[in-house]
């Protein structure tokens, strides 16, 4: 998510629609989990998120 990434540095939530911020910070949430877990394990982090996946079982956010 580079440019999610950049925009999140440089305008903070200022460049969020107002309807979107909720969307957005819980789906936040899941990828700085997929990270963590992709440094810890020393994974890829497409590895890691296909793992979440399928401990979860694909159940939408929405």
């Amino acid at each position: 998510m580079p440019s999610v990434d950049s925009l999140e540095r440089d305008w903070g939530t200022r460049w969020r629609p107002s309807e979107e911020k909720t969307y957005f910070s819980t789906r936040k949430i899941i990828v700085n989990e997929v990270r963590r877990r992709a440094q810890l394990d020393g994974l890829a982090e497409g590895v890691v998120a296909r793992q979440m996946d399928e401990q979860w079982g694909f159940s939408s956010l929405d």
